[in-house]
Formats: structure tokens, C-alpha cells, sequence
């Protein structure tokens, strides 16, 4: 069998020979427009004469191949006859894709050209599919809120024809009154055979070929009658049979109706059952149910009929008092009410009063307003009261009614009964009653009314006992309620029956019991200690309910009892009164003394004294009787002694001697007692010895005794003290302070200098006057001599005219003896009448003074030794006799504050070398051109403020000595002191010091011709001052040239070493304090002793000018008159450039080189100072040539005559 394929191509050769032979292909059939719908079979016609070329179909400009079964299309499918050139196009189960345009090519052969049909379009009829809802799901429940408004879009997309679009409820279309329904649609053009013809254009067959889309919004307000039904949304065409059909279930969520509140139909009764239900019919969902009892949750249980679309809830109560006028409320909500809906009814349950109760007191005293309360627990509805006592109704009484809780109402009736003591137990009935109901409740209580027994008697068994003889005595009380206590009294102590089963001779305390009196309570207390029998009768039962009590003591009696009177009161703890009769005691006893007899008795002296005497008897007469020391004291015209009524002794202007033992002898018909009272006389203390003086060696221990008379001794009455300038505690300074008896000790161990002194003994009783005695306590220690500055060094003139004096100075105790010594050969008489020894005693200070007279050079310039020797030791001095020279350099100089203009300097001065000395400073600073010097004033002074300085600069200070003879090297070697000055704005705490000077207040300007006279009048003074001194000055030259001296005669001059103690002693130019609390008695001072005398050392203040202020601010041995006291104020006439003298200072250099500071670098003490401070020192090159005027006040070497121009031997 030949292939289809090839039969194919032979038969269009064969075609191809014919039609070149025959003609040209031709179309027979040509296809045309047809539509179909959707799942029809569509058939295109295509027939052709003279075939000879290859048939195929084109959809859309696509070859769909020569081969009848189309490749890839399966539905597509050539059908015919090819033999007779029928080539139709069959196209089964149409659908959209296959709408399009379509042609018949047949192609060209060697006999024929190819030919095409005409564009013819297929059109594809669709129904509509399931539409589609935008917000929803097809099939679902979808959730609504009824009332609220919703949207529903439904959408056919790309049908042709266009649909319609309807919605539905079930089968009903949706209301127009709760919905609203917009429709959109939109086509395009779908002919692709013409591809630019109008959108409105139809093909042949009236069909239009667009493809349409359909959407269709719902606005719908969904009610509750649309709960569970379905919303549909339907699509048909014209081509569809059947529409398409999409929706949902409707959940439509609404309210329920409000509750109802079934099973109450009026007033209940208490404890009744009550069956309540609650039912609310509708809502989706259905309601959800609670119970509220007056505003609070009792029940949340409810259950749900889905059948009859409700929920109902059952409340069972038991009804109680509380829940009168209850509100009950049945709650009903869903998930739609903000708000639960709710219903309510208000209870109103009967109910009776649980409790009747009369309030008050019950018992009550004889003749008094009982008031009593009946009341009601809370009832509904109220109660009615009424009264009875015993068998008689008492008078009507006004209830008053009080709202209570749950809408009860209280019942109150106030009674007020005065009691009788013929009601006492009877009963007092209160009845609660209602007529409507049937009701009635009783309270009753038991009235008590108290009274008291009418009467008392007591019995005795003697009338008359004598001391530690018994009686007994029987008490009856009359009729009482309640029984009367029988209380016996004895001078204000109680004694009571004791209760049952006490034991005689035991102790008992009485129980408090109280009782109601005019609304107070009132106690009582009864002392629990018996100490005589007693003996209960016991009670008997009386008239009205009340009690007779019987009872019976039986006393011991005592002297104390005589007098007393026995009570017997019947008392009931629950009265305030009782009844009660009294029986006296009488007693007989010899004198008997108070246990408050004084037996000391005390009195001042030279005043009176009383010996009090406190006696009881009887009978009552005594006889008194005094003794002391044995001997009977007779009173009667005595003038001292005086007996008093009460047999007290009194005595005048009492002595010591009256101090002992007086003896009381007191005597009556019974008998007789005595006793003794001593009598101590005080008086005021005296000192009787005391140790004066009392010594002690220097270490040791001291002990002053300290004896005195004095009663009362008490402790503490010694008191010491030490009678010093100082104010120093004893404790602190190491004494003990002892007493024992009469006799006060002030002790001190290891015993130091600066304890001697005077202590005085002060004793005090407490009775003044105190006394008061001293002593002096002595220290003795071996001598010490002065050894400070100056003292080892005498300077006199060696020429026979002058005369030196060799000072001494030693401390110690006892007295000190000195011995001289001159190269070491003691000095005695054969050394001749030049050398005398002159010594004195002033306390523990012992000065020996040799003088020289006629002062050789070669036989006198020599070491003197002073030996100074007592009972405990020695201690020697050398002092140098020298010829008179330049002084020594000055020591220890040091700057003592710094400011930034100024510094404060202190040294201390050396040997003066015989003459008066001053003192200059000298100092200099970096570019200075040479040292400056400023003397030292006051001139003695070793205290300086220089002053005029530059801030925050270094300085070289240095300070020497000068004496008419010369002047010394500069201190410490002339090295000098480095010390910057401060800074600006730090200066020292205390500030610079301040100088003497105070400038005058400016004076207003006066006018003209004021000012003129002022001026003349000035001169005028002026002169007349002038004048008079002149005068003055002539008048005391002339009374010199009187004396016999003249100017240049040669006096005699005196040279010592008495460098005072206070020279250097002093702080700060202060004087020393010295040391005169050590003494020693010394027998010379009371005799006449030609060798000891009492002198006076003149201590020398010097003028300070910093701080450190004298009493006299100015020394008149040094001082001026001249100088002005105000001229030192000045600083910038203490700056010297240049100060010489000849053939002094020619030789000194300048500790700095004169370098100008940017050649060469300073010296590294001055570089961080200049650095610091970053100053030029341009402004201070060029310094003002000033001397200081007191450079002229002393003279100079050329002065002197030549003899006192000496040297050392």
C-alpha cells in the first residue's frame, strides 16, 4: 500500500500537468462567517476547482499545515473530499480560543498560481461562568451586624454576549428598600479579521462580536429576617439556558429582645421557697443571662432553646430578712449590646423579730427612777410593745418605730418605774405583738431594787481593858438587799470579816466591786492585813428579799488603840451609803514612846536646840524628868535649860560642850519608860595646822598636810588651790587631792620647778564661814646660772679711767653662794680694793655682781669664772673682759611673713662690744645695680619690716651690727637669706602690718581772706615755738655747764655684761615671765644682812615694729626727739643705691653680677621666679639716690678718741 503521503504529492503532480494543460485553480466554495456556540461543531467550507496546488486553512495569520489531522489542534480537523477538492475545516467542541478569522490557501503549482479565500470570522457564542464575588467566599457564612450597611460585587469577566447580573435572597430578589444595585459593563472589540472597524460594528450575521465583562455592586442593609438565608448573584445571556449562580450564607448578628421576669407575684415570707425565671426570646446569638441581687452577681447559669430562638435562666431563693425590699434584676446581653438589657423586681418579704430585748439596768436603789428600754429587732411590718410587772399591767407607753436595714422597722418603748423595796424580784415583762399576723414575743428580766439596812448595834463584852487584855465586840445589821458587808473601822484602818474558809493569822485582799450610782461607777479598796480575830454570824433571810447580818471581832488592844473608836458600818459594794454605829476604846497604859521619837537630834552652835519628846499615856498625867551625864538637869529657873508642856527640853545658846547623850525619864499611875537623845552641835570649820612651808627636792614627793576642826565632817569638804597669776587645774598638773577624817593632803610625785608656789587649804561643812589657810610649797634644785647672749663677754677701756661690771645671774634653791675666779685663781682681799663683790637675793633669782675699778688693759683683760654652789650643786660661768671693739655679726636671722610690697625679718643680736649697737639691712634683687641698706629703727630693735619691694621677685637679704667703733660682718656668714616676694592679690592672712603713721583728714578749701588769716596766724605760732625752745635749749646747756662737766672732758664710763633676763628671754619683744613661784625662807631676809639687798633689774623693751607693740612704742634712751615719729611710713626712704664709707665698703662685691638679664641667664634660684611672674625690669633700673637720715644719727670710727679705738688682748 502506497503512503498517504505520497499518493499526495503524485496526485498533485498530476494535477500540476493537467491544469499547465488545462487552467488556472479556482475556488468553488469559498468559506463564510459563522458563529457557534460554545461546545458546537463549526464547519468552514472550502471547495476548489483545478486543484493542483497543496490546500491549508490560516486561523489568525497562522498556517495550520497541509495535513488533515492539524498538528497541536487537536479539534481542528480538514474534512471532504480533496478528490473533488472539498477541504472543509471541521472544529469540534468550540470554545473562546477558537474565535478568530480564518482563510483556505491553496498554493501555487507549475500549472497554477496559489490562490486565498476571503477573511471569514468564526464567532464563539460563551454563556457565563461562575461569577465571581470580590469580597467573599463563594459558598461561605459571612457575618453581618443587622442595621449596618455592606457591599457585594459580583463579576462575569469576557462573555460573549454580555451578561446580566441579578441578586437574590434565596429565591427572592434582594428588597429595594434596604439595598442598592449599580451595574458596569465593558466590551472590546474582538474581530480580528477587521482589525480597525468600529467597536459598535456587527458581523453579517447580527451577532456583535465584542466580549463583554460584567460587574455588578450591591449595597445592601442586611435585617434579622435575613439571618441563614443565602445571597445569590445570578449571570445569564442569550446563549445561556441555565444562569450561573455564586453566593453565601447570611450570618446576621442582632440583639435579643429584652428579659422577662416570671415566678413572683407579691408579698413572701421569710424562709419561703422562690422560684424565679428569666427568659429573652430572640437575638443571634442568643442572649446570655445573669442574676444580680441588689447590684451584685448571684447566678450566671442560663440555658438556650435554638428551637424556640430563646435563652431562659431559673433563680431559686430561700428568702430571708435580708432580702426584704431586695432588688433582683435579670441581665440579658450578646455581643451586639454595649450594654446588658435587663429586668428587675423589687422583694417585699415578711418577717417576724428574732429578739425582744429590754436594755437598762435591772437593779436599782429604793426610791429611784428605774429607766428601761424594750426594743425590737427588725420586723416587717413593725411590732407593738406593751408592760407588765408581776401580775399588773403597767400604764400605756408611745411606741416609736426606726427604719433598720432591708426595710425592717425597730420597735422601742422607754419605761421609767420608781422602784419600791416591795418590787425587789418581782418580774418586768416587755410583749411584742401584731393583730394582723398573729404575733406576739416576750422578754422579761428580774427587777432588783437595792436597799439599804435601816439599822446597826454593837455589843461589848467589858467597857474597860487595860494594854494586851482582849474584847470582843458583836455587830447586827438590819434587813438589806443584798446583804450588807460588815466593815469594822479602827482610827482609819479597815478590818473585815474575812471571807469563807479563812485560816486566823493569814493575810487576805478584799476583791474591788463596783456599783451604779447616778450613773458613775464607784470602787473600793480594803486593806489586806488582819492582825485580830473575827467571826461571820452569817446572814439571815428578811423582810422584801433582804438579808440580816451578823458579825463578831475580837480585839487584842494596844496602848495605840486608847482613844480609838471601833466602827461598825453595814455596806453593800453596790451602795453609796451605809449605816453605822461606833464604839470608843478606852485603854490604860504606862508611858509609851512614839516609834517617831527622834533619838539624834542636831543644832547649831550659839543657837538653840530643842530635844522634842513624843510620849503617850493612860491616864494621861506624867512626870518628866532631864538627866545629862548623869546629873539631874533642873529645869525650873534654869537659864538655859526651859522644860516644855509637851515635855520637850529646849536649850538655849547651845556650845560644844553640850554635845552627849540626854536621858528622858516620864512616869504615870500605870508605870514608867524612859529613853536617851543625843544632841550633836554643829559648827563652822577651822584649820587647825597646816604645813608651812614645805619642801621638797627637785624629783621628789611632796605631801602638804592640811589639818582642820569642824562638824559635820563631810566628804569633799577639802578643796586646794594654787594662788597663781595662771589659770592651772591642779588635777592637771599631776597633784592628788586626799581627805580622811579632819585632815585634807595635797600630794605631788616627781615634783618639777613649776610646781613651787603658794596652795591654799579651803574647808567647807556646808556651814559658814569656810577657813582657809596657805602654804607654800618649796622645791629646791641646784643652781643654774644665765648663760644667754651676752653674757659670757664685758667690753671696757683698758686706760685705768674706766670701770666694768661683771654680772652673775642664778636660779635655785635653797640660797645660792658665788665665788670668784679670774684665770682660774680665786679672787680674795690681795687682789686689792678694784675688785668688789656685791650679791642679791630676790626668791629663787640670786645675783652676784663684781666690779672692777680702774680697768688696766694688762692686768684686767683676763677670763673671769663665776661659781654659783648651794646644798644640791654648782654651776659656773666665764665671762671675758675685753677691751671695747666692733660688735658681733647678729645670728639666726629669719624672714618671718612675706607680702608682695614688703617681708618681716628677726635675728638676734651678739655682742655689742662694749658700745650701744644698731643694725642695717641689706638686700638686693636680680638687675639691681648693687646691694641697698636701710638702717634698722628703732636702731636696737632685731625685728624689721622692709618695705617698697616688688611683687613676686627674688631677694638676697642680708643684716649686720654697728657700734661707734665699727660695724660686724653680715649675718650667717654674709651668705644672706633667698626669699621671693608674693604675688599680687596673696597676701598673707593678717595682711601687711600697719604703720604708725595716719594721714590727716583733708579740710574743705575755705574762701579767700579765711585761708589768708589762717596762714598768718600759723607763721606767728610757728616763730613763738622756735623761740621758746630756744630758750629752753640755752637754759638746759647752762645748767649742764652748772654740773661742773664740760664737752671735752673724759668721764668715767661704766661697762657691764648685764644683758637683762628678759633680753633673751623675750618672744616677739615681749618680756620673759620669770619664775618667782619658787621661794625659799631664807633667815637672812629677816635679819640685817650688809651683803643680800633687793634689786630692781630694768628690763628693756625694745620698739617692735610688727605685731609685737610694746607699752611704750618708743625708747627714750635711743630715741630722737628730733626724728618725727611719723617718718618710717615712707618705704621709699628705705632704698639706698649707694651707702659707703670710706675704707669700708671699697673692698665688697655685689653677690650678683651686674649682668643685664638678656645677656646672660640668671642664677637658677631667680629663673623661675622672673619666669613666672613675666615682667621686664626696664621700670626698675634706674633707682632714686636716697639715704636714710639715720645713717647720720650715729658717729663713726673718726669720731672716737684714739684709746677707745681698741682691739681684742
Amino acid at each position: 500500500m502506497v503512503p498517504w503521503g505520497v499518493r499526495s504529492m503524485l496526485i498533485c503532480l498530476l494535477l500540476d500537468l493537467t491544469a499547465e494543460e488545462n487552467f488556472q485553480q479556482a475556488f468553488r466554495v469559498q468559506p463564510d462567517d459563522r458563529t457557534v456556540h460554545e461546545g458546537e461543531t463549526a464547519l468552514l467550507k472550502c471547495e476548489v476547482d483545478n486543484l493542483s496546488g497543496i490546500v491549508q486553512w490560516v486561523k489568525d495569520g497562522l498556517l495550520l499545515g497541509p495535513n488533515p489531522n492539524i498538528p497541536r489542534f487537536p479539534r481542528y480537523r480538514m474534512v471532504g473530499e480533496p478528490s473533488k477538492g472539498v477541504y472543509n475545516l471541521q472544529i469540534t467542541r468550540a470554545q473562546v480560543e477558537d474565535h478568530g478569522c480564518y482563510e483556505c490557501q491553496v498554493g501555487a503549482s507549475e500549472t497554477s498560481s496559489g490562490i486565498i479565500s476571503k477573511h471569514v470570522l468564526l464567532m464563539v457564542l460563551t454563556s457565563p461562568k461562575k461569577p465571581l464575588i470580590k469580597e467573599f467566599e463563594a459558598n461561605s457564612t459571612v457575618t453581618w451586624v443587622a442595621g449596618l450597611q455592606y457591599t457585594v460585587t459580583c463579576e462575569v469577566e469576557e462573555v460573549r454576549p454580555a451578561a446580566k447580573i441579578t441578586f437574590s435572597m434565596d429565591d427572592y430578589e434582594v428588597p429595594v428598600m434596604t439595598s442598592n444595585v449599580q451595574y458596569t459593563q465593558s466590551c472590546k472589540t474582538d474581530n480580528p479579521c477587521k482589525p480597525g472597524a468600529d467597536e459598535d460594528s456587527s458581523s453579517s450575521s447580527g451577532t456583535s462580536p465584542k466580549l463583554c465583562s460584567t460587574k455588578g455592586v450591591l449595597r445592601v442593609i442586611p435585617q434579622s429576617s435575613d439571618n441563614q438565608k443565602w445571597l445569590l448573584c445570578r449571570a445569564s445571556n442569550k446563549v445561556s439556558l441555565i444562569p450561573a449562580v455564586v453566593g453565601f450564607t447570611l450570618n446576621i448578628l442582632f440583639p435579643p429582645q429584652p428579659p422577662v421576669i416570671e415566678g413572683y407575684n407579691g408579698p413572701v415570707k421569710v424562709k419561703e421557697n422562690l422560684k424565679l425565671t428569666c427568659i429573652s426570646v430572640s437575638g443571634n446569638p442568643l442572649a446570655m443571662l445573669q442574676w444580680l441581687k441588689n447590684g451584685e452577681v448571684v447566678s450566671r447559669k442560663w440555658e438556650t432553646d435554638d428551637t424556640n430562638q430563646l435563652s431562659r435562666s431559673v433563680l431559686p431563693l430561700i428568702l430571708k430578712m435580708e432580702d426584704n425590699m431586695a432588688t433582683v434584676s435579670c441581665q440579658a446581653s450578646n455581643r451586639l449590646l454595649h450594654l446588658p438589657m435587663q429586668a428587675s423586681i423589687n422583694l417585699d418579704v415578711h418577717f417576724f423579730p428574732e429578739e425582744v430585748k429590754i436594755t437598762g439596768p435591772s437593779s436599782i436603789q429604793e426610791n429611784k427612777s428605774l429607766s428601761l428600754s424594750c426594743s425590737t429587732s427588725p420586723s416587717n411590718p413593725p411590732m407593738g410593745l406593751r408592760w407588765r410587772l408581776g401580775w399588773r399591767e403597767l400604764n400605756a407607753t408611745e411606741v416609736a418605730f426606726s427604719e433598720s436595714d432591708h426595710g425592717g422597722k425597730i420597735s422601742v418603748s422607754n419605761l421609767t418605774y420608781t422602784a419600791l423595796r416591795e418590787d425587789n424580784d418581782l418580774s418586768l415583762i416587755c410583749e411584742a405583738y401584731n393583730e394582723a399576723i398573729l404575733f406576739t414575743k416576750t422578754a422579761t428580766v428580774t427587777l432588783r431594787v437595792y436597799f439599804p439596812p435601816l439599822d446597826v448595834t454593837i455589843t461589848a463584852t467589858d467597857k474597860e481593858v487595860r494594854r494586851g487584855q482582849s474584847l470582843t465586840l458583836t455587830c447586827t445589821s438590819g434587813t438589806s438587799n443584798p446583804a450588807s458587808r460588815l466593815l469594822w473601822f479602827l482610827a482609819g484602818e479597815k478590818k473585815e470579816m474575812q471571807p469563807p474558809g479563812y485560816r486566823w493569822g493569814s493575810s487576805f485582799s478584799a476583791p474591788r466591786e463596783g456599783r451604779y450610782h447616778n450613773g458613775r461607777t464607784h470602787t473600793d479598796s480594803i486593806p489586806a492585813v488582819f492582825r485580830l480575830n473575827a467571826t461571820d454570824l452569817g446572814q439571815k433571810k428578811a423582810v422584801y428579799g433582804g438579808f440580816n447580818t451578823s458579825g463578831k471581832v475580837t480585839l487584842v488592844v494596844s496602848s495605840a488603840d486608847h482613844g480609838k473608836r471601833v466602827e461598825c458600818h453595814a455596806y453593800s459594794s453596790v451602795l453609796s451609803e451605809a449605816v453605822n454605829t461606833f464604839y470608843q476604846l478606852t485603854v490604860l497604859f504606862p508611858p509609851e514612846f512614839s516609834m517617831e521619837q527622834l533619838s539624834k537630834v542636831s543644832a547649831m552652835e550659839h543657837k538653840a536646840a530643842c530635844l522634842p519628846l513624843m510620849v503617850s499615856a493612860s491616864p494621861p498625867e506624867i512626870t518628866y524628868r532631864w538627866s545629862f551625864l548623869g546629873k539631874v538637869l533642873l529645869t525650873e529657873g534654869s537659864p538655859r535649860h526651859h522644860l516644855q508642856e509637851n515635855g520637850s527640853l529646849e536649850i538655849w545658846n547651845v556650845t560644844r560642850a553640850d554635845a552627849g547623850k540626854y536621858r528622858i525619864r516620864c512616869e504615870n499611875s500605870e508605870g514608867h519608860n524612859e529613853t536617851t537623845i543625843v544632841l550633836s552641835v554643829m559648827y563652822s570649820p577651822s584649820i587647825r595646822s597646816i604645813g608651812d612651808p614645805t619642801y621638797v627636792d627637785l624629783g621628789g614627793t611632796a605631801e602638804v598636810v592640811c589639818q582642820a576642826d569642824a562638824y559635820p565632817v563631810r566628804e569633799g569638804m577639802f578643796q586646794w588651790k594654787w594662788l597663781d597669776d595662771g589659770e592651772h587645774s591642779l588635777s592637771e598638773m599631776g597633784f592628788n587631792q586626799s581627805s580622811e577624817g579632819l585632815v585634807g593632803r595635797l600630794q605631788i610625785q616627781k615634783a618639777q620647778r613649776t610646781h613651787a608656789g603658794v596652795y591654799e587649804c579651803q574647808v567647807d561643812n556646808g556651814i559658814p564661814p569656810a577657813a582657809s589657810s596657805t602654804a607654800r610649797l618649796v622645791v629646791r634644785y641646784p643652781p643654774e646660772i644665765m648663760k644667754g647672749p651676752g653674757q659670757r663677754k664685758v667690753a671696757a677701756v683698758g686706760d685705768e679711767t674706766s670701770e666694768a661690771t661683771l654680772q652673775c645671774h642664778a636660779q635655785g634653791i635653797p640660797r645660792v653662794q658665788f665665788s670668784w675666779a679670774k684665770n682660774g685663781i680665786p679672787l680674795d682681799d690681795h687682789h686689792g680694793s678694784r675688785y668688789t663683790v656685791r650679791t642679791e637675793h630676790e626668791d629663787s633669782w640670786h645675783t652676784s655682781t663684781l666690779t672692777i675699778a680702774h680697768v688696766s688693759a694688762v692686768l684686767d683683760y683676763a677670763t673671769f669664772t663665776c661659781t654659783a654652789t648651794n646644798d644640791l650643786g654648782t654651776d659656773t660661768l666665764d665671762i671675758q673682759l675685753l677691751s671695747t671693739s666692733r660688735p658681733d655679726p647678729p645670728k639666726g636671722l629669719v624672714v618671718l611673713r612675706v607680702g608682695h610690697t614688703w617681708l618681716t625679718l628677726q635675728w638676734t643680736p651678739g655682742f655689742d662690744g662694749g658700745r650701744q649697737q644698731s643694725f642695717r639691712v641689706r638686700y638686693h634683687w636680680p638687675g639691681a645695680p648693687s646691694f641697698m641698706y636701710v638702717d634698722v629703727f628703732p636702731p636696737q630693735s632685731s625685728i624689721f619690716t622692709l618695705r617698697g619691694l616688688h611683687p613676686n621677685t627674688p631677694y638676697n637679704v642680708s643684716v649686720n651690727a654697728r657700734n661707734v667703733l665699727g660695724e660686724s660682718d653680715f649675718a650667717d656668714g654674709g651668705a644672706g637669706l633667698s626669699v621671693t616676694t608674693a604675688e599680687r592679690g596673696r597676701e598673707p592672712v593678717d595682711g601687711e602690718p600697719e604703720t604708725p603713721f595716719q594721714p590727716e583728714p583733708e579740710s574743705p578749701a575755705l574762701p579767700f581772706p579765711l585761708w589768708l588769716l589762717g596762714v598768718l596766724g600759723g607763721i606767728l605760732i610757728v616763730s613763738n615755738l622756735s623761740f621758746l625752745g630756744f630758750l629752753l635749749y640755752r637754759r638746759q646747756t647752762r645748767a649742764v655747764k652748772g654740773d661742773g662737766t664740760e664737752a671735752g672732758a673724759r668721764t668715767k664710763v661704766r661697762r657691764s655684761n648685764n644683758y637683762t633676763v628678759s633680753n633673751w628671754l623675750k618672744l616677739c619683744g615681749q618680756p620673759a615671765v620669770s619664775q618667782k613661784q619658787s621661794s625659799e625662807e631664807s633667815t637672812s631676809a629677816k635679819g640685817s644682812s650688809t651683803e643680800t639687798s633687793t634689786g630692781t633689774v630694768a628690763a628693756a623693751q625694745p620698739w617692735l615694729w610688727l605685731d609685737c607693740h610694746t607699752e611704750s612704742e618708743t625708747d627714750a634712751s635711743t630715741a630722737d626727739p628730733n626724728i618725727p615719729p611719723g617718718w618710717l611710713s615712707f618705704p621709699e626712704l628705705h632704698e639706698y643705691e649707694e651707702v659707703m664709707v670710706p675704707g669700708k665698703y671699697e673692698e665688697m662685691e655685689p653677690h650678683y653680677a651686674a649682668r643685664h638679664p638678656r645677656d646672660v641667664p640668671w642664677s637658677h634660684e631667680y629663673v623661675g621666679a622672673y619666669q613666672q611672674s613675666g615682667r621686664s625690669l626696664a621700670g626698675y633700673e634706674e633707682t632714686m639716690k636716697i639715704y636714710d637720715p639715720v645713717a647720720d644719727y650715729l658717729p663713726l670710727d673718726q669720731d672716737l678718741p684714739f684709746e677707745e679705738r681698741g682691739e681684742l688682748v
